[in-house]
C-alpha cells in the first residue's frame, strides 16, 4: 500500500500480488495525519472484504511539510546552538548555485 498524505485528502494505492491496483481516497484528518492513513486502509479492507494480514508493506510519502513551508503555517521554531555558532545557517556548506555571481543572494534560513 502506498499513502500520500496531503493537507485536504489522503490517497492510498493498493497493489495486489496479481498486478492490478486500487486507489482510495478519504479526508486527510489535520489534528492526526496518521488517522487518514487508517481510516482508508479499513474503509479499502471492508469494501473489497478483504483483512489487513494480506497488506505486507506500506509506503508513505507526505506533502504536509512542504505545504506548511510554502502557507508560513509552521509552529514557531528555534535553532540552539553553541557560542560562535549561531551563523551555520547562513554559511550552510559554503555551496552556491553560480559560484561567481556577484548578484547571488542565499534564501533566508527558515530557522
Amino acid at each position: 500500500m502506498g499513502a500520500d498524505i496531503g493537507g485536504t485528502f489522503t490517497d492510498l494505492v493498493m497493489l495486489r500480488s496479481d498486478g492490478n491496483y486500487s486507489v482510495q481516497k478519504v479526508p486527510s484528518t489535520v489534528e492526526d495525519f496518521s488517522r487518514g492513513i487508517v481510516e482508508g486502509l479499513d474503509a479499502f479492507l471492508s469494501d473489497n472484504r478483504l483483512t489487513s494480514e494480506l497488506v505486507s508493506e506500506i509506503i508513505h510519502g507526505t506533502t504536509v511539510a512542504t505545504n506548511a513551508i510554502l502557507q508560513n503555517q509552521g509552529v514557531r521554531t528555534a535553532l540552539v546552538t553553541t557560542r560562535g555558532f549561531r551563523d551555520v545557517l547562513e554559511f550552510r556548506r559554503l555551496r552556491f548555485p553560480d559560484l561567481f555571481s556577484l548578484d547571488y543572494t542565499p534564501p533566508k534560513p527558515l530557522v
